[in-house]
């Protein structure tokens, strides 16, 4: 692997020229790459082929409960976002099938539980698959890298 991704959590805090995501290459540190996604403070993210899956939630700067997922082609910059429901908190996240598998600890809300979700980019829609209290982080088995 000859670079590495940051995700910057405070994006926001800048919001004239907001830097989201920066590639540093290994071979020449110097060299960096500045990525603006479609939604500002990315705080998880995955790397799939080409694209990065970031999960947004404004918790440095100003949160105003505004969550998504956002899909940013590392190649070409195209980005694009999806909202979740307001406060909706992540703990993790993974893809799986073609779908965000993504974990939630707690809810302040009494109608949603902790667990398992689900988000199919393809509808948008965010799904529960599994309740499990505390659920938290995703580790994958040998088998599954």
């Amino acid at each position: 692997m000859s670079s590495f991704f940051l995700l910057n959590r405070a994006s926001s805090l800048a919001p004239a020229e907001p830097v989201d995501l920066r590639m540093v290459d290994l071979a020449n540190p110097s060299l960096v790459k500045e990525y603006q996604l479609a939604v500002r403070d990315p705080v998880l993210g995955l790397i799939e082929g080409e694209y990065l899956w970031a999960y947004h939630h404004a918790i440095i700067t100003n949160d105003n409960g505004s969550r998504a997922i956002s899909r940013t082609n590392l190649t070409t910059g195209e980005s694009q976002a999806w909202p979740l429901p307001d406060y909706w908190w992540a703990g993790d996240m993974m893809i799986r099938n073609g779908k965000i598998v993504l974990t939630r600890r707690f809810s302040l809300d009494p109608n949603e539980t902790a667990g398992l979700y689900e988000f199919d980019p393809a509808t948008g829609k965010l799904t529960q698959t599994l309740a499990l209290p505390g659920a938290h982080l995703l580790l994958l088995g040998a088998a599954e890298q």
